[in-house]
């Protein structure tokens, strides 16, 4: 355990979700300004994040789901919110795309927050919706596990569909059905808003075909207009998104959108792009500032020291400042690279146990590892 030879409690520079957001004033403020304005208004929106890998789209996401979540946010809006974050295609992928989209914003929200909608929602209301949500929101409402699996694709035995009340399995044909009930019955319960947030939309493009893709874009244009023609934001809840990809994922999505407006007119894609407004509604995520870079370099250290260490510099043993300058230099600008080589440098100077790092130890150590040039 390399780090404790340096007064550390844990490794400092392992890939972590906590901290504080460093270097994204600009683009918090263009992310608050968009949630505020979609939680306020009257339609489904959607914010589009771009960033190449290691530059923060995850860690940006998830403090966006902390802020709303939280009870004494200064996001106007959020107590009416819930939010649901999730990873498309992370496992094997499924039959439907907008399947799995629809299961694993399920899942997202939980049986925990699932049951207090259905607790919410009036008797006479249930009624309104299809015959299988119906029973399974019922079977939520009194805790029943089976049908949030139900809802979240799990596969189940007929006695568990028959202690819910439904036939079958819940069935990809049935994905827009579902949300909107769903969407009602926030509405139902007093919630305005959902929000998806929806990380490495690459995973997505790799995995599903164009013409999944396709169909999975026809289902957010029928989203949007299902919400419109059926009562808008006087019956359902807002469908919000926020997709973080690399812009290499996202080309792929322009160029297929490009291809299919040439030959079929766009299908789902041409409509639905124009109705989100992604020129607008856009968020890049650039390298970070050599200030920005240095100070989640010393967030880290200073989390992770050890209560009453025996050393009296506390970026011990980063003690002179060749070593962030030259740290932040070669990781340029990226997050993921920054921690990546600082892990990598203070493992192999305990190893070698050196008691002080500089700027030279760097350039040595990454040389050793062909990660820069000797």
């Amino acid at each position: 355990m390399a780090y404790r030879e340096y007064y550390f409690e844990r490794e400092p520079f392992l890939p972590s979700l906590e901290g504080e957001l460093r270097g994204r004033d600009t683009e918090w403020g263009s992310i608050k300004d968009f949630l505020e304005e979609s939680f306020s208004g009257n339609r489904t929106r959607a914010l589009l994040i771009l960033a190449d890998y290691g530059y923060g789209k995850t860690f940006i996401l998830n403090k966006i789901r902390e802020n709303v979540s939280n009870p004494d946010s200064s996001i106007v809006g959020s107590g009416k919110t819930i939010t649901s974050q999730i990873v498309l295609a992370e496992t094997e992928p499924a039959s439907s795309i907008s399947y799995e989209y629809i299961t694993k914003v399920m899942y997202g929200v939980g049986m925990k927050r699932l049951k207090r909608i259905a607790g919410k929602i009036p008797a006479r209301s249930f009624d309104n919706y299809s015959k299988n949500f119906q029973a399974v929101i019922k079977g939520i409402k009194h805790g029943k596990q089976e049908a949030f699996g139900w809802l979240t694709g799990a596969t189940l035995s007929a006695n568990e569909r028959s202690n819910i009340g439904v036939m079958r399995k819940f069935h990809p044909s049935e994905s827009l059905i579902i949300l909107l009930d769903f969407l009602r019955a926030m509405k139902e319960a007093d919630y305005d808003n959902l929000l998806v947030l929806i990380d490495e939309f690459e995973y997505a493009v790799n995995v599903y075909s164009e013409a999944k893709l396709t169909q999975f874009f026809h289902t957010f244009k029928n989203i949007y207009d299902r919400f419109v023609s059926e009562g808008g934001s006087e019956v359902f809840a807002k469908h919000i998104q926020i997709i973080a990809a690399t812009p290499r994922g996202w080309d792929v999505v322009t160029d297929l959108e490009a291809r299919l407006r040439r030959t079929k007119g766009g299908g789902g894609i041409t409509p639905w792009l124009e109705r989100m407004r992604f020129e607008r509604n856009k968020v890049v995520l650039g390298p970070l500032s050599e200030e920005a870079s240095k100070q989640i370099l010393v967030d880290r250290i200073r989390k992770e020291r050890m209560k009453f260490p025996e050393v009296d510099y506390e970026t011990f043993p980063f003690i002179h400042p060749s070593f962030f300058d030259e740290i932040i230099r070669v990781s340029k600008g990226n997050t993921r690279t920054l921690l990546d080589y600082s892990e990598i440098v203070l493992e192999e100077a305990a190893r070698k146990d050196l008691r002080e790092i500089d700027g030279q130890k760097v350039l040595e150590i990454l040389a050793e590892f062909d990660l820069v040039s000797k």
